[in-house]
C-alpha cells in the first residue's frame, strides 16, 4: 500500500509508449498490452508516492496527524511549506521518520523470512524536497493538496 501527495486541481493526460514488459513481443503479448503499447495517466504538477510507513514519518516530521488520507487546503500550504523548509533544516525533526532496515525469520528459524527496509536521513530529505516541489505547485496554482 502507499500515499500519493497529489494536487487536487491537477489535471491528467494519457500517454502511450512502447511495452517494455520483459518478453513482450509480436506473438507473445505480456497480457497488460494488446498491441505493445501500454497507455499511462500522467499528473501535470509533481507529485510524490510513499510507502504507508514512509509517508507516516514525513507527516509526523511535518507535525501532522499520520492519518490515511487528508488534505492540505490552500491557506495551508505556506504553513506546510515553512514545516518543510523546517524538517529539511534540522535532522533532529527528521528524526522520528527514519527507520533502520532489519531482518529476521528465514530457513531454519521455523517463519517466514521477513525483510524491512530501511529509511535513512538522506531519503527522508529527498522525499522532502519532492513534497515541497508539490506543495509550491498547489499554491502557484491555488490547488489543495491531498494525500491517500
Amino acid at each position: 500500500m502507499s500515499f500519493t501527495f497529489t494536487p487536487t486541481n491537477a489535471s491528467y493526460k494519457e500517454v502511450n509508449e512502447p511495452c517494455d514488459f520483459p518478453g513482450c513481443v509480436d506473438g507473445n503479448r505480456c497480457g497488460y498490452c494488446d498491441d505493445g503499447e501500454q497507455t499511462d495517466r500522467v499528473c501535470e504538477a509533481p507529485t510524490l508516492n510513499l510507502a504507508n510507513s514512509n509517508a507516516r514519518g514525513i507527516l509526523m516530521a511535518l507535525g501532522k496527524e499520520p492519518v490515511e488520507s487528508g488534505q492540505w487546503e490552500v491557506n495551508e500550504l505556506g504553513d506546510a511549506r515553512q514545516r518543510v523548509l523546517l524538517a529539511k533544516n534540522k535532522a533532529a525533526v527528521r528524526g522520528c521518520a527514519l527507520r533502520d532496515a532489519s531482518e529476521s525469520g528465514g530457513p531454519g528459524t521455523g517463519q517466514c523470512k521477513v525483510i524491512v527496509g530501511g529509511y535513512t536521513d538522506a531519503q527522508v530529505f529527498d522525499r522532502l524536497c519532492r513534497l515541497d516541489d508539490v506543495l509550491a505547485w498547489g499554491q502557484e496554482h491555488d490547488s489543495p493538496v491531498q494525500w491517500a
